[in-house]
């Protein structure tokens, strides 16, 4: 058998050196699978998220009103500016609104002007207010079922009191509680869900439980009701505000938690 050329040896070299680095090259690829996971965010395994009842003091009534407005208006914004009492006012959601009140000793009279102003204009309105609570006692935590850590916490009034000096320097626990009959010393009963990271809490936000739906009834004898003297109530209270269409009563409905924005510029505000 005739000899083969060198080049021969060479050619089949540089095949297997080639085959080699390309097995080389496949190997070093990771699973696609295996390189989505690991380009998700690790969950944290030190956080805990619970949510509990609790019985709080009412210690600051603040300059904020937090409008629940389902299907509102195209004019509800202008009719919630246009309000003697209100500073400003804005959209912060198609069903939410903001509003600023430039005084806040009266707040719970603008709170019925505002809901007045705003039952005609909205399906499922609520008024809430931006507060600071004071919890009367320990409350225990039941975990949500994306909580890291199961079972159950425990937070004392001095945890969260060191929350609101914490995250915004406030002296009491941010919470939003019914606007028109909540006065500074009430006992109220609100639904708070909580985040720890170890045992700091990272987040917190309150929100009174069983605050109602304003609704218009008018007077069985009238088409338009009282001009000036409509009555706007709540499960605990009534307070007397302005109207164009005769009653305005609440019904508890479930509660929808909004995120506590601030709005205590007067930390001794009463109404």
């Amino acid at each position: 058998m005739a000899a083969r050329p060198a080049t021969f040896y060479f050619t089949v070299a540089i095949i297997l050196l080639f085959g080699i680095s390309l097995f080389s090259v496949i190997l070093s690829v990771p699973n696609a699978a295996d390189a989505a996971a690991g380009s998700q965010p690790t969950p944290d395994a030190t956080q805990f998220k619970g949510f509990a009842p609790a019985s709080a003091r009412v210690l600051v009534l603040g300059s904020q009103l937090i409008v629940q407005c389902g299907s509102p208006a195209a004019d509800e914004l202008a009719a919630l500016e246009s309000i003697s009492g209100v500073s400003t006012a804005f959209k912060a959601s198609p069903e939410l609104f903001i509003v600023v009140l430039n005084a806040t000793r009266d707040g719970s009279a603008i709170a019925a002007n505002v809901a007045a102003a705003s039952v005609s204009r909205c399906t499922n309105l609520k008024v809430l207010r931006s507060s600071l609570i004071d919890f009367t006692g320990p409350v225990v935590l039941q975990a949500a079922p994306d909580s890291a850590i199961q079972g159950n916490r425990t937070i004392y009034p001095l945890e969260a009191r060191g929350y609101g000096l914490q995250t915004a320097n406030l002296a009491g626990v941010p919470a939003y509680l019914e606007a028109i009959s909540t006065r500074v010393n009430d006992t109220v009963l609100v639904y708070i869900s909580v985040t720890l990271t170890g045992a700091q809490i990272t987040d917190m936000v309150a929100e009174e439980q069983n605050v109602g739906e304003i609704t218009a009834n008018p007077p069985a004898n009238e088409t338009t009701g009282n001009a000036t003297n409509g009555t706007i109530g709540n499960s605990t209270g009534n307070s007397t505000g302005n109207s164009t269409g005769g009653n305005l009563t609440a019904t508890p409905l479930p509660s929808a938690t909004p995120s506590p924005a601030g709005g205590f510029n007067d930390s001794n505000s009463s109404n």
